[in-house]
């Protein structure tokens, strides 16, 4: 049965006519004509604000086995959710009320922070199933974290009594409040091509859809880079589980897949081309993204190919993507003294990059803060 959701998936409530993106009609970024039109304006120019956590932040641990990259983080109120590439952690950044241990872990102190709780994957070097955590989005109740290396296959439901054997990219459904696991989404690799690695997600939580790319380094000597963003819906029925007051959720540390919780599907959709000045713009390492109240998407990279000398220029840049039309509208050098940038978020009038520096023991990490100018992100 097609879903309200649906049917109204690419709707212009001002002309009454199905309305469409680069990706296609059921890909339209916008549920309203409000946020339609908010996403007209742009903001021209990202400043530098400061870096909070700062440079030599300690990546959080309680033993060698969480001791690890880090790769994104998110903000709610006072509270950030930070994601390494086994566990996940929230610590507070801003004045508020003491919290509770959540996720059934002790407190832990990195230096001037202080973590207040911590989900990890239990075998972080399976032969087959998630081994690799990546920059998470922000779903109503929900922290949506990417878990990259699956490498075995999946049945497929296409739709009542159809199904296909296919290989899956997974999406940890974590509870925001208490860290518990609460289910799991499969992305269809081999239909959007996201086969290698899935280092970003972004959601709205307007439309439901859901935002990523390819990673795309150097492997075999192939270049391959990433000029094009694949977007999915959410499943109806993640809608209905962040409805539930009283969703069952999973208790114990570690991360694992519980047959008694929901695998759930996200449809692909199509892609949107990343487009500057008319041309593709092929990029490499896209480390992270994110998506804006306003619809626009936020994209954080380490090189560009150009074109015209056909070589790659090292650039680690934030770009603004309209998400309607993949048009770039906003570009900021991003300068910090990491290994590698990781992981976008939008806050308020904020964009901000997490960056990893591995050269270093323990490893660290930082995050700088950039301010939209012209318009809200």
């Amino acid at each position: 049965m097609t879903s309200l959701r649906e049917k109204m998936a690419g709707f212009d409530l001002a002309k009454g006519v199905r309305a469409t993106s680069a990706a296609g009609r059921p890909a339209f970024p916008f549920a309203s004509m409000r946020t339609l039109a908010e996403s007209r304006h742009k903001p021209t120019r990202f400043d530098y604000v400061n870096i909070d956590p700062p440079p030599n932040t300690n990546v959080p641990r309680v033993n060698g086995t969480w001791d690890s990259e880090a790769q994104g983080v998110q903000y709610i109120g006072n509270l950030m959710y930070l994601v390494t590439k086994n566990a996940v952690w929230v610590t507070q950044i801003l004045p508020g009320p003491t919290l509770d241990a959540i996720g059934g872990t002790q407190r832990v102190w990195e230096g001037l922070t202080e973590y207040f709780g911590r989900k990890h994957l239990r075998d972080t070097e399976a032969e087959a199933g998630p081994k690799h955590m990546g920059a998470p989005a922000l779903f109503r109740r929900f922290l949506l974290v990417p878990a990259e290396g699956v490498d075995g296959e999946f049945l497929w439901h296409i739709r009542p009594g159809v199904d296909r054997v296919t290989k899956v990219q997974w999406v940890w459904i974590l509870d925001l409040a208490t860290l518990r696991y609460a289910g799991r989404i499969a992305l269809d690799s081999a239909t959007s091509r996201i086969n290698d690695e899935l280092p970003w997600l972004a959601v709205s939580e307007e439309t439901g859809l859901l935002y990523t790319s390819r990673y795309n380094t150097n492997r075999k000597d192939t270049r391959r880079y990433t000029s094009e963003i694949s977007v999915f819906r959410l499943p109806d029925k993640l809608w209905e589980m962040a409805d539930n007051p009283s969703l069952p959720l999973a208790g114990g540390m570690a991360i694992d897949e519980v047959a008694s919780y929901p695998t759930l599907q996200a449809e692909f959709l199509g892609e949107v081309p990343i487009v500057q000045e008319g041309e593709r713009l092929n990029l490499r390492k896209v480390t992270g993204g994110a998506l804006s109240l306003s619809g626009n998407l936020y994209l954080a990279y380490q090189n560009i190919w150009n074109s015209k000398t056909r070589s790659v220029e090292d650039d680690w840049g934030l770009i603004g993507i309209d998400a309607l039309t993949g048009r770039v509208f906003a570009y900021a050098s991003v300068k910090l003294d990491a290994s590698d940038l990781q992981g976008v978020a939008v806050h308020g009038d904020y964009v901000s990059v997490c960056a990893w520096e591995f050269d270093v023991e323990p490893n660290e990490y930082q995050v700088a803060h950039f301010r939209a100018v012209g318009a809200l992100p």
